[in-house]
This record gives structure tokens, sequence and C-alpha cells, in this order.
């Protein structure tokens, strides 16, 4: 999806990102991302969550080496219905 907002950066340098776009991306405040310039442009994305495999009762299992809430029942919903398109 491909979605075009305008914004502006404050005095302190702070940009910021419209309502519609963090929830189209689930971020909020205290999330890391990853800025970067390429080709003359600014591109700003969730960062990658380090995470390494556990073997538990038997089988491998993802840990995520910082914490993560858990995905509520809509979040999962969302997830979903945006892959089923």
């Amino acid at each position: 999806m491909s979605v075009t907002l305008s914004t502006s950066i404050d005095n302190a340098g702070r940009l910021v990102i419209p309502k519609a776009l963090r929830d189209e991306l689930s971020i909020g405040a205290g999330d890391r991302l990853t800025v970067r310039v390429r080709d003359g442009r600014l591109e700003i994305e969730p960062a990658i969550v380090a995470a390494h495999v556990e073997v538990v009762d038997g089988l491998p299992v993802i840990v995520h080496d910082v914490d993560i809430p858990p995905m509520t029942a809509d979040e999962v919903r969302l997830v979903l219905e945006s892959i089923r398109r």
C-alpha cells in the first residue's frame, strides 16, 4: 500500500509520523525505527528485533532478545486480513 501524507519537523528536529501511518505500520511511542538515506530520500521503517532459537520441550522456539508485548486479537485479525488480500 502506498500512502502519502504531509508532515513537518519541529524546532527540536523531530518528525511527526501521522497517526494513519503509525496505525498502518503498527508502530507507537517507544518503538525502535531504522532511519537511512537512500537515493536522496529519507527511509524510515520498524527496526528488526534481534532473536534467537531455543529448544523448549523438544521443539525449536524463536525467542526475542527484548520484551515484545503480545498482539491483541484485533492486531492478529488485521494482519491476517492484510495477508489474505
